[in-house]
This record gives structure tokens, C-alpha cells and sequence, in this order.
């Protein structure tokens, strides 16, 4: 899978910094030379950049929102979680691909991708922004990250709802280790709802995957981690019987619409409206 073949990457890398690509996005020409030369002035742990979203099904191109350089940051050269430890989770996304990663760093806190079939990346990127002494950015989209392939690990959410739980208790426990688990929690907490909340999105069209989920959560992990669930963003019951009686959704970034009706899904396609020049 994708955290081993990268945890193969690390243990031979020989090179200052480190940068993870995927292979179904693209990217600018000058990334890698604008991070690094970055890295190099601020003597940073961790560059960041800003990335935009390719629908390959119409050929647009959207903001992704939350691998954007928040205007609050803007105000620091270089910041680290002393600067925003309420935030230092939720203002950036679990995305490895749009951070670069000095190797030394890296490996003093033996910081490795978890290798499991969801959320692969959740652990690594979250650990790295923690225990980050320095970290620094260049204010440009660099990224292009690929959405609508429906034979990517994103696609197979629906195979494994509860997946993105190993990389939060593991996180948990990565934060106990470094005595940093008090001073993050606020951040912590909100990094669990914002993780739930993102899978909830994505099983709107299968309301029974959603109501697993829902009472899983509520009942264990929001319960073990002081979260009530009015805080989280989510349907209620009436809203699920109803999903599950009859709805119709489009199926994120994809061509195609998923009807609901008494819990029978039918896929119906729809026609690409415009394609990228």
C-alpha cells in the first residue's frame, strides 16, 4: 500500500529534505526548488504550500480550501504550535503531498506513515506539525490534486468507515509521548470532530453506512473524548430514515448521481459539462 511503499522511501532517502507525490496529481515545475530554498533560509522543519483541486470529470479546477495558507499565519515568518495551539491541527489539511519534511527531523521522532487502507497519511502529517520546531511556507499553488478517479484510495471510502480511527488513537498516543498531549487537546478535540465529521459527508448517500457510523461514534469515540454531539455537524435521525426512504446525491467529485430508494442504490450518469483547455 501506499504507507509502506513511502516507509520504503524513508528508510533508504539520503537527501536533506524530504517531498511525497502522488502519482494521479500534477504539479509545477518549480515546487520542489521554491520549498526547499525556503526550508534552507528559515532552517525549517516543515515548508508548506497551497494546492487546487482538478475535477477529472469536467476538467475544473476549484480552491482546496484547507490546503490553503490561512491569513492568520501570513503574519508570522515562521510559526509552530506555540503560535496557534489551538489551531495547529485544523488550519491545515492531513495532505503529505503539499509539505516538505527536512529528513533529520523526521527521524529524531521516528515518525513513520501508518500502513493501513484509510487516512494513510492523517498520522504522519498531524505528528510533524506537533513536534515542529520551525515551520515556514511559500504562498503558492504548487499542487493539483486530482479528484473524481474512481480507482483511487480515496474513492474506496465506503469500504472502510471507521479506518481514519487508527491514525486519531495512534496521534493520542504519539502526543502522550512527546508531553504535549495537555497543551494540544483543544486542538486534539477538534481534529477528532473535523475527521468525523468529513467521513459523515461522505456516506450521505448510503444512510445505513451513515447510522453505523453516527451511533459508533457517539456512543464510544465522542464519549471517550469529552465531545458532545452537538458539536459535531451531522444529520439527525429523522433526516437518515428519510435519506434512506428515498434521496437523490451526487457522489463527491464524480459523474454520476446515487438514488436511494428503501436502501436500493442505483447509480445514474451524468454528462460532462465542460472539459479544462
Amino acid at each position: 500500500g501506499a504507507g509502506g511503499a513511502r516507509n520504503v522511501g524513508l528508510d533508504v532517502a539520503q537527501g536533506e529534505y524530504l517531498l511525497f507525490l502522488d502519482s494521479d496529481d500534477f504539479f509545477e515545475l518549480n515546487m520542489f526548488e521554491k520549498m526547499y530554498k525556503k526550508g534552507i533560509e528559515t532552517a525549517s522543519d516543515i515548508v508548506l504550500c497551497n494546492a487546487c483541486r482538478f475535477n477529472t470529470n469536467d476538467g475544473t479546477f476549484n480552491d482546496y480550501e484547507t490546503s490553503f495558507i490561512p491569513d492568520e499565519i501570513k503574519q508570522y515568518n515562521t510559526f509552530n504550535r506555540e503560535d496557534i495551539p489551538n489551531k495547529i491541527f485544523t488550519y491545515f489539511s492531513n495532505s503529505i503531498w503539499n509539505k516538505l519534511y527536512k529528513r533529520s527531523f523526521v527521524n529524531f521522532y521516528n515518525i513513520r506513515i501508518q500502513e493501513i487502507k484509510r487516512s494513510n497519511d492523517l498520522y504522519f502529517v498531524r505528528c510533524a506539525l506537533a513536534v515542529a520546531k520551525t515551520i515556514s511556507y511559500v504562498d503558492e499553488k504548487f499542487v493539483f490534486y486530482r479528484v473524481g478517479v474512481t480507482n483511487n484510495i480515496q474513492s474506496k471510502n465506503i469500504n472502510t468507515p471507521k479506518e481514519y480511527l487508527k491514525a486519531i488513537y495512534a496521534i493520542q498516543d504519539f502526543l502522550i509521548k512527546n508531553n504535549l498531549f495537555d497543551k494540544l487537546s483543544f486542538a486534539f478535540k477538534r481534529l477528532v470532530i473535523e475527521h468525523s465529521e468529513y467521513y459523515l459527508i461522505t456516506f450521505k448517500s448510503y444512510p445505513i453506512t451513515y447510522l453505523k457510523l453516527l451511533l459508533f461514534l457517539k456512543n464510544n469515540v465522542f464519549k471517550e473524548f469529552g465531545i458532545d454531539i452537538k458539536e459535531v455537524r451531522c444529520w439527525t435521525y429523522l433526516q437518515i430514515f428519510l435519506a434512506w426512504l428515498f434521496s437523490l446525491r451526487k457522489f463527491r467529485y464524480t459523474n454520476y448521481k446515487i438514488l436511494n430508494i428503501l436502501g436500493i442504490r442505483i447509480k445514474i450518469k451524468r454528462k460532462n459539462k465542460r472539459k479544462c483547455s
